[in-house]
């Protein structure tokens, strides 16, 4: 399956999943190193994370950027922003 290895590239420059086998990432997204994805997110589109962004558990973002070091509160929906 195409996103578990996008996950697992991810994982190798440096972003951490809590319960990838929960995360879903499209091959568009971008995250950068030390960034923190919460359980069951939901990342699509041309969303970028950037370094050491926190994502909170079961967000839904697509078509959107988290700046540096951004929290994003669990169950969050960003679509567009």
């Amino acid at each position: 399956l195409e996103f578990r290895r996008v996950l697992f590239r991810s994982m190798a420059k440096g972003v951490s999943f809590h319960l990838p086998d929960t995360t879903y990432v499209e091959a568009s997204v971008d995250a950068d190193a030390d960034a923190d994805i919460g359980a069951g997110c939901r990342l699509a589109g041309k969303t970028k994370i950037g370094k050491g962004a926190v994502i909170g558990a079961g967000s839904v973002l697509q078509d959107t950027t988290v700046l540096p070091g951004e929290r994003v509160a669990p169950l969050s929906v960003r679509v567009g922003y």
